[in-house]
């Protein structure tokens, strides 16, 4: 059986505002009426067991309001557990990997900045494509190239455009 719309709002609430969910009807014993649903999964991000199978429920919330199973979710904020909905978006696999925290083996501690000798090369990838944005002497001469070009080819979907952005209630007014 395919979870439908109208089999998640029989089991489950979702308050829109807080991004939580919880229990209206049993599915199972372990179950408690009225208990927020969901746990935390090894990456961060929270699932929910409906008749037998795990969601995350970022993507059911997004089912929840739209009626629509989404492809690809995006957590504007990067925070994998805040499934307010004012904090999802849908997004293309490619904008959705340009809105990431710099990876672990990252030495320089800077998305898209890397280090060789004491010069810093910059690069950033979008649609498949690597750019080569340039060579500087400082890494802070890097980190600014690098958010220009993140601005540049991910626009709202840049880690650094929603950093940089003025916040009310969760919705981007303006960004500084």
């Amino acid at each position: 059986m395919s979870l439908t719309v109208e089999r998640l709002k029989e089991v489950l609430h979702y308050d829109l505002n807080t991004g939580l969910f919880i229990w209206l009807k049993s599915t199972n014993n372990k179950i408690l009426i009225g208990s927020v649903a969901g746990g935390l999964d090894e990456k961060g991000y929270l699932r929910i067991k409906i008749d037998g199978k795990k969601y995350r429920a970022h993507r059911l919330a997004w089912f929840y309001v739209t009626g629509v199973w989404p492809i690809e979710i995006d957590h504007k904020d990067l925070n994998k557990s805040n499934n307010k909905f004012n904090n999802l978006r849908e997004a293309t696999r490619s904008q959705n990997a340009s809105n990431g925290k710099v990876r672990k083996h990252n030495r320089s501690g800077v998305r898209g900045v890397s280090q060789r000798g004491n010069r810093f090369y910059v690069e950033i990838m979008s649609n498949k494509k690597r750019y080569r944005i340039g060579v500087y002497n400082t890494l802070e001469e890097a980190k600014e190239a690098y958010n220009k070009a993140a601005v540049k080819y991910h626009g709202e979907f840049s880690y650094t455009w929603y950093a940089q952005a003025e916040l009310k209630d969760g919705v981007v007014v303006k960004v500084k």
